[in-house]
C-alpha cells in the first residue's frame, strides 16, 4: 500500500510545474499580443490605423490584467490609456462614427459588477470599492454645485458613480449562508454618503494629482484616484474569472480619467512582471 501511495504522489510536482508553465505561457502570449497592438496604436502610418490598433490594444491589455498575476494594475491602466488613443485617433482620422460602431461590438468595461460569476468575490473588496465609488460621486456633486453649476459633466459622472456604488453596496450586503456563519459578510451599508470637503472647497478646476504629482483637471484626478483605490482593493483576488470581472468594472473609471485629461505618462501604480 505504501509503495502505491509514494508512486501516486511522485507525479504531483510535475503536474504543478506543468500548470505553472501553462499560466506563464498564457501571460507571455497575452503581453506579446498587447504589445504588438500597442505598437500599431503608437506608430501606425495613419490615424485610422492607430485607432484600430489602439482598440485592439485596449482589449488585449484587459486580458493581460487577468492572465498575469503581477500585472493586474498595469493591464487595466494600459487598457484605459489605449482606449483614449483610439478615441482621439479616430476623431483625427474623421472616422468617429465608424469607430463608435466598432466600439459597440467591443465595449470597454462594464457598468456594474453583478451576476453569479462575481458572487464569490471577497466582500471586503466589494465594500472598499463601493466606498471609492460613493466618495467620487460626492466629490463631483460638490464640484458641480460650487465650481461648474452649468456644466452637466460633473452631474452625469456623479450619477454614474452613485449607480455603481449602489450596485456594489448591494453585492456587498448579499450574504450567503456560509458567509453568515463565518461572520465574513455584513448587511451594513458600506457607503458613508458624506466625506471631507476641505480640499474641494479650495478647488479651482485643477489639482496636483497624488499618484503622478502632476497638475491636471480635478475630474481626471478624481476618476483615476477612484480607479486606483479599486485596483488596490482587488489586487489580491486570485480567481481569474473574478479578476476579469473586476478589471472590466474598474477600467471604466480609468478611461474616464484619460477622457478628462489624465496624462498618458507616467502610468500610475503599475505592477511589474516578475523576472
Amino acid at each position: 500500500m505504501m509503495a502505491v501511495s509514494f508512486s501516486g504522489c511522485a507525479g504531483l510536482p510535475h503536474i504543478a510545474r506543468k500548470d505553472a508553465l501553462t499560466a506563464a505561457d498564457t501571460c507571455t502570449a497575452s503581453v506579446l499580443t498587447a504589445q504588438a497592438a500597442q505598437s500599431s496604436a503608437d506608430g501606425g502610418p495613419t490615424f485610422a490605423v492607430r485607432a484600430g490598433g489602439a482598440l485592439a490594444a485596449s482589449s488585449a491589455w484587459l486580458k493581460v490584467s487577468t492572465a498575469c498575476s503581477t500585472r493586474f494594475s498595469e493591464g487595466i491602466i494600459r487598457a484605459a490609456a489605449a482606449h483614449s488613443i483610439a478615441v482621439s485617433s479616430a476623431n483625427r482620422a474623421h472616422v468617429g462614427s465608424a469607430f463608435t460602431s466598432a466600439m459597440s461590438h467591443a465595449s470597454l468595461g462594464s457598468a456594474s459588477l453583478s451576476g453569479p460569476e462575481v458572487s464569490s468575490i471577497d466582500k471586503t473588496v466589494v465594500r472598499t470599492m463601493a466606498v471609492s465609488q460613493d466618495k467620487a460621486a460626492y466629490a463631483l456633486e460638490i464640484l458641480a454645485a460650487r465650481i461648474r453649476p452649468t456644466d452637466a459633466d460633473d452631474e452625469t459622472l456623479s450619477l454614474a458613480h452613485r449607480a455603481r456604488a449602489a450596485s456594489l453596496a448591494e453585492l456587498a450586503m448579499t450574504c450567503s449562508s456560509a458567509e453568515k456563519k463565518n461572520d465574513s459578510c455584513t448587511t451594513t451599508d458600506p457607503r458613508k454618503k458624506m466625506y471631507s470637503v476641505e480640499t474641494l472647497l479650495k478647488d479651482t478646476g485643477t489639482v496636483t494629482d497624488r499618484s503622478s504629482g502632476l497638475t491636471m483637471t480635478t475630474r481626471a484626478s478624481l476618476e483615476m484616484t477612484c480607479a486606483l483605490e479599486e485596483i488596490e482593493a482587488a489586487a489580491d483576488v486570485s480567481s481569474a474569472q473574478n479578476r476579469a470581472a473586476l478589471a472590466h468594472f474598474i477600467v471604466v473609471d480609468a478611461a474616464h480619467a484619460y477622457e478628462y485629461g489624465y496624462p498618458s505618462t507616467p502610468l500610475p501604480l503599475v505592477e511589474q512582471a516578475a523576472e
